[in-house]
């Protein structure tokens, strides 16, 4: 069928494409994407993602800063003279290092965990993230190779939707906070079936055009269950996180809820299980 493709973000075209299938609009928008590439060079300086990523995590370090110092409207029974931070999903460590630093922390302080070795982490002299944080691996649905009662930050950021397990999961994450730790989690904000197929087709726009390069994983082995924040929050609450602050973020200056839009919620920990 013809299709109507566009972007309000960085791509500022409007193009038809006249395809049989999805894969053929992949494949289109991948060679379309290469060609122009806008993510190295952005057309407007406002619109670049690696702006608006590190304006986002300025902004999750410095709400675990001032929630920690009780600078903020809610009330918490965080304090802390000294963070110990876990960044669960943390991928090639980018944003890892960000948030650690951004909390005044050294490496010894700062760990990281996925189930993938990211860009061949151990041995991939390119990243330069590598000597700044301490990577672990996990292994799907298995405990995690961690101690108990070890971190009192912890973010989980655009990881909970692709978690098969979650009473696992969250069982071990529990397991591995102290109490009144804090988690920030950010995630998709989905109330019905139209909200997650758009959150299906953003993470095929990642995987398969502006990734596909650099994509370790099968696009067949894809696995996605989302939740809206209510839902989340009660799932949380069960697991021992009791929510302080939540909102929708958002890159407009008018706070829209977007069909694909995503949340931020900050949580502590308030017993163990």
């Amino acid at each position: 069928g013809v299709r109507l493709v566009g972007s309000e973000m960085c791509i500022r075209d409007r193009f038809i494409i006249n395809a049989k299938n999805d894969n053929e609009i992949y494949e289109y928008l991948y060679k379309y994407y290469k060609k122009n590439k806008y993510y190295k060079k952005p057309k407007y300086n406002y619109c670049c993602i690696y702006e608006k990523r590190a304006i986002r995590e300025e902004g999750i370090y410095n709400m675990i800063r001032s929630t920690n110092d009780g600078n903020t409207y809610f009330q918490s029974p965080t304090k802390f003279d000294q963070f110990i931070y876990l960044d669960l999903g943390c991928a090639d460590g980018w944003k890892t290092v960000k948030i650690g630093q951004g909390l005044g922390l050294e490496k010894n302080n700062i760990y990281g965990a996925d189930i993938n070795d990211w860009l061949d982490m151990k041995h991939n002299k390119s990243n330069k993230n590598l000597d700044k944080f301490n990577f672990i691996k996990l292994e799907m649905n298995k405990n995690f190779p961690i101690e108990s009662n070890k971190f009192n930050v912890v973010t989980l950021l655009m990881v909970l939707h692709h978690i098969t397990d979650i009473d696992q999961y969250l069982k071990e994450l529990n397991r591995v906070m102290i109490i009144n730790g804090l988690l920030y989690v950010r995630e998709h904000d989905a109330f019905d079936d139209i909200d997650y197929m758009l959150a299906d087709i953003e993470h095929a726009m990642y995987m398969r055009v502006q990734n596909k390069d650099k994509e370790k994983s099968n696009i067949y082995d894809y696995y996605a269950k989302y939740f809206d924040w209510i839902e989340r929050d009660t799932i949380f609450e069960y697991y021992g996180f009791k929510k302080l602050h939540g909102n929708i973020i958002s890159d407009s200056i008018r706070n829209t809820a977007k069909p694909s839009r995503h949340d931020m919620a900050l949580y502590y920990k308030y017993k163990n299980l």
